[in-house]
């Protein structure tokens, strides 16, 4: 009996070859783009979520208020972690965690790897598959090593490889003592390649003074909670910690793995949101792309009404009952709907690479599990399913005796519904096509904001201690090369936010104003030359001519504004019993994000703590010519050291990829939602068309203009779409006010993103609209009328 019913759903199939075809393309698309953003969901849910004690697992945060606000933020003290684990026997693990790129060698080749410092239990914490070695030792000695499964291949070419020695930076050699699986891409930790113990790190790195230091909360704290303790419990118990030791009123709180990634948006000391929104946002547009797909086929199934009752009334007449009939039509859908389903599937492995590299993501179809197949096949049922319900219902309901004395109208059952859903269907489309403009807006906007110097030609590279510690003939070398105009050494860099810090006081100072956050920055020379950034007030920082200037500042607009200065210049600024004077005023620049305000800012003359140099390219020659001459300096001085630079424009765009990726996802749904409407629209005004083909003869041969009939044809598609833009128009100023506010530099609300959208609406529903128009206009009244 099913055979048969497939066998005749599979006929009708064929014998409706265009309409299936409507019906297949439709819910084919819509069925691959859907999928894919739950597979994106799917990927963004499992973050940090794979470990087997994921909820257990958190991360020591503080919560301070600083500017009138609450804020909330991570990184420890470095003697915090020992003071926990002695203190709170609720803690079962506690590990310390700090990123490192660092030049490696197996004695021959040398690279720069991407890799991290870790107490040893941090692998109790994170169970990261090992391959080679004990987990137990694998970090007990500070000259242990653990490498990924690729790093391993890529110094030996296989993983047995225990007990190799790596050299790290030139000046230290590691005892490999485990081989882990690659960290999933799904993980905090993506694209760590190896592991060095704390230890180490203390001793080598951080140095006796800053190891012990209270003030240095750069560290990321990890804990693991013994099982059956509830995190609220432990948070009360460890909140006071650091105002009990006296070395900070911040308080302490757990913050859980599982919300790391997809949570970063806070509000009053509290994360409340962040990629979760986006993650919420595409599920919605995700089922929404099914449902318009699905409404194509409801309103193109319903249209048919008329074509298919005398075959319904027959049935009927002949005995079948309406739940045959309506299994029979759901077979339809259904093997419709697995027809659309495999072209899904080619549609989806096409585009999925481009997909991946538009995200950063490696999402694959896993084609050779089982459970890939089950979700595939139960994806698509329902899609069937959901699709052909309601035609089903609709078509089996009509009455044999009604139909078969030619009384059967489908206008005071279908159509109702059918407006509903069409209007619905162009709803969610101009929604999502007005966002996506609003969305390219506000990015232009952010882009075309001054950010207060001179980006391009400027290089920012890795100070290494061998740079730092030659830097001053480096620095006259370069210059004298031709190759580069000018070179400073700072903390960090001018595209993403360094350290903050609190407690400042100067003359005129309130208690309130030690609560005031002030972002830092240092310099030694040259900053404003290099950078290209305007002095409004005294001079640049030159420790070189003025040894005194290692305790000197700088100060922007902002903070100048912040302090309440009128008079800056001279003025000392404390910091417990750190003591800078005032030496020049710079204007705003951007140093973080283009969307936010500008922060107060120090730049503080110092003679040791520098991070990176940045170097002017010579503008009279090609940059090729300039990088060629800067890596022979280099070289003279580091020859295995790689020469790895950034582009500061470079890294400066990227901080619109977040948004530019949500635009183009954004406009790749509306176009696929257009697309996918205006084709469900091509096939109802084809039926329209089909019914009244007579009615449009005899029109023609009464005198009826072509503008005539296609207002005639088309004037309730136009209203229902009119609507539809009504409708949408409040809901997107309503959303998109809403995200606009997210960012302190941000467009108003544009008219002309409504304007641009209905511009392009009429453009492609009139292009939809008047392919059919002119086929059924430009047929011969006789060859319809023939037909009587």
């Amino acid at each position: 009996m099913l055979k048969n019913y497939f066998k005749i759903a599979w006929r009708t199939i064929l014998k409706h070859k265009g309409s299936s075809l409507i019906h297949v393309v439709g819910l084919a698309l819509g069925m691959a783009v859907s999928a894919l953003i739950a597979l994106w969901v799917q990927h963004e849910l499992t973050f940090d979520r794979f470990y087997s004690k994921s909820d257990r697992i958190y991360e020591v945060y503080n919560r301070g208020d600083f500017n009138n606000k609450t804020w909330a933020w991570s990184g420890q003290a470095n003697p915090l972690s020992p003071v926990l684990q002695k203190d709170y026997p609720e803690i079962e693990n506690i590990s310390r965690y700090n990123s490192a790129t660092l030049l490696l060698s197996d004695g021959e080749t040398y690279f720069k790897s991407y890799g991290a410092y870790a107490d040893s239990s941090f692998f109790k914490l994170f169970d990261f598959p090992f391959i080679a070695g004990e987990k137990k030792h694998a970090l007990s000695s500070k000259k242990n090593i653990v490498l990924t499964i690729s790093l391993a291949k890529k110094l030996w070419g296989r993983t047995d490889v225990v007990g190799k020695t790596v050299q790290v930076d030139s000046s230290a050699s590691f005892a490999v003592s485990g081989v882990i699986q690659d960290i999933p891409q799904n993980s905090r930790f993506q694209g760590v390649s190896y592991f060095i113990p704390w230890s180490y790190f203390e001793e080598n790195q951080l140095g006796p003074q800053m190891a012990a230091s209270w003030t240095n909360i750069k560290v990321p704290t990890f804990i693991l909670l013994t099982p059956s303790v509830k995190a609220e419990t432990v948070t009360a118990k460890i909140s006071q910690t650091l105002i009990k030791l006296g070395v900070s009123k911040n308080k302490l709180f757990l913050f859980p793995a599982t919300k790391w990634h997809l949570y970063t948006k806070q509000e009053n000391g509290n994360f409340v949101g962040g990629r979760i929104e986006m993650v919420k946002l595409f599920s919605l547009v995700s089922f929404l792309i099914l449902v318009i797909a699905c409404i194509n086929f409801v309103n193109l199934s319903t249209a048919k009404s008329t074509q298919r009752a005398k075959e319904v009334g027959i049935c009927k007449v002949i005995g079948a009952q309406k739940r045959t009939l309506i299994f029979q039509f759901l077979c339809e859908s259904i093997l419709l709907s697995l027809v659309a389903g495999i072209t899904a599937l080619f549609v989806l492995w096409a585009i999925l690479p481009s997909f991946n590299s538009l995200l950063h993501t490696t999402i694959t179809l896993r084609f050779s599990q089982s459970i890939f197949w089950l979700y595939a096949f139960g994806f698509i049922l329902a899609t069937g399913i959901l699709a052909g319900i309601y035609p089903a219902f609709f078509l089996s309901s009509f009455r044999p005796i009604s139909v078969l004395k030619g009384f059967f109208k489908d206008k005071n059952s279908s159509i109702p519904l059918r407006k509903i859903l069409v209007i619905l269907q162009f709803t969610a489309t101009i929604a999502l096509v007005i966002s996506t403009f609003i969305i390219y807006q506000q990015i232009q906007y952010a882009k075309s904001r001054d950010n207060g110097y001179e980006k391009q030609r400027l290089i920012s590279l890795p100070l290494t201690a061998n740079r730092n510690r030659h830097f001053e003939s480096i620095r006259q070398d370069l210059i004298a090369s031709g190759s580069i105009s000018s070179v400073t050494r700072t903390s960090g860099t001018i595209t993403q936010h360094t350290f903050g810090a609190t407690n400042f006081s100067w003359p005129g100072s309130t208690a309130d104003d030690l609560n005031k956050a002030f972002v830092a920055l240092t310099s030694d020379a040259a900053f404003k030359q290099t950078m290209g950034i305007k002095l409004l007030q005294g001079r640049d920082i030159d420790i070189r001519t003025y040894p005194t200037d290692s305790s000197a500042m700088l100060l922007n607009e902002s903070a100048v504004k912040a302090m309440g200065l009128k008079e800056p210049i001279g003025t000392l600024v404390r910091n417990g019993e750190q003591q800078w004077h005032v030496v020049g005023v710079v204007s705003d620049f951007i140093f973080y994000s283009p969307y936010a305000a500008i922060n107060p800012l120090f730049i503080l003359g110092s003679g040791d703590w520098f991070n990176y140099m940045y170097l002017k390219l010579n503008p009279g020659k090609s940059i090729a010519a300039n990088l060629a001459a800067t890596e022979k300096v280099l070289k003279k001085y580091e020859p295995i050291e790689p020469f790895n630079y950034t582009f500061t424009d470079e890294a400066y765009e990227k901080n619109f990829e977040s948004e530019q990726r949500t635009a183009s996802l954004i406009a790749l749904f509306s176009g696929t939602t257009l697309f996918v409407s205006c084709l469900g629209l091509f096939g109802l005004i084809s039926y329209v068309i089909e019914r009244r083909k007579k009615e449009i003869s005899i029109r023609k041969i009464l005198g009826a203009t072509m503008q005539g009939i296609g207002l005639l044809l088309t004037k309730e598609f136009i209203a229902q779409i009119i609507l539809a833009f009504i409708i949408a128009s409040p809901i997107v100023y309503w959303t998109m006010e809403n995200w606009l506010q997210n960012f302190t530099y941000r467009i108003t609300m544009p008219w002309t993103a409504f304007a641009y959208t209905a511009l392009l609406i009429v453009l492609i529903v009139g292009l939809t609209i008047s392919m059919q128009l002119i086929k059924a206009v430009m047929t011969k009244p006789v060859d319809n009328l023939r037909e009587e």
